[in-house]
């Protein structure tokens, strides 16, 4: 999955494929998770150390890492989607367009200066 994300994402360079993808990784990961967590007791012998509370632990960890990265990757995909609709929109809902004059940037006032500068 992540080979086949990679290879769209260098093929189409858009963060909001980008986002998409990461999402799909992050969804197959946590499934994958799951599973494990659902068949859990592995067999990690006998031994003075509690092994497979450490392996729940590691995989509960993971489980919530993964949900994390997908709620991250939506937000990213959300926000790509909202930059390339004010792109297309011409400034989107509630903004409003600076005219050439409001755009421009200041210019000093010569003629103040060379004014003030006959009184010196």
């Amino acid at each position: 999955m992540g080979l086949l994300s990679n290879l769209v994402s260098a093929a189409v360079d858009a963060p909001r494929v980008r986002a998409l993808g990461d999402l799909a990784q992050n969804a197959v990961g946590a499934a994958a998770l799951v599973r494990i967590w659902q068949v859990f007791p592995f067999d990690f012998g006998t031994g003075g150390f509690d092994w497979a509370l450490l392996a729940k632990w590691a995989v509960g960890v993971g489980v919530f890492g993964a949900v994390i990265g997908m709620v991250v990757a939506l937000s990213a995909w959300c926000v790509a989607a909202d930059r390339s609709s004010l792109l297309h929109s011409g400034g989107g809902a509630g903004r409003r367009r600076l005219t050439a004059r409001q755009a421009a940037p200041a210019r000093p006032n010569l003629a103040w200066e060379t004014r003030h500068e006959e009184d010196r």
